[in-house]
């Protein structure tokens, strides 16, 4: 299950149920049809919790202080929890190590 984090819950599902359609027309069994739904979209599923996951630790579980934060520490500590995931304000961000 994605974490409220990602916002993206409805979205995910949405983009499931497509899937699982679109699986379903193109198989001649549900069985066929449940593994190319598990082939298309595990792993985007596993992304997003990863997301969430590192997300929930970084906003919530660890928190900075945030009135203590100017934006190059937001933007830095958003880089950081996305860790390598695509986001619509950074684009793909590599992990710095």
């Amino acid at each position: 299950m994605t974490r409220p984090h990602t916002a993206s819950g409805a979205v995910k599902a949405l983009q499931d149920a497509l899937c699982l359609e679109r699986s379903l027309r193109a198989s001649a069994s549900a069985a066929e049809a449940l593994q190319r739904y598990a082939d298309e979209r595990s792993a985007e599923g596993a992304r997003l919790v990863g997301l969430g996951r590192r997300l929930g630790r970084a906003l919530v579980e660890n928190a900075p202080d945030w009135p203590a934060m100017g934006p190059a520490e937001v933007a830095a500590l958003s880089r950081a929890a996305l860790d390598g995931d695509d986001s619509y304000l950074y684009g793909s961000v590599q992990r710095q190590r």
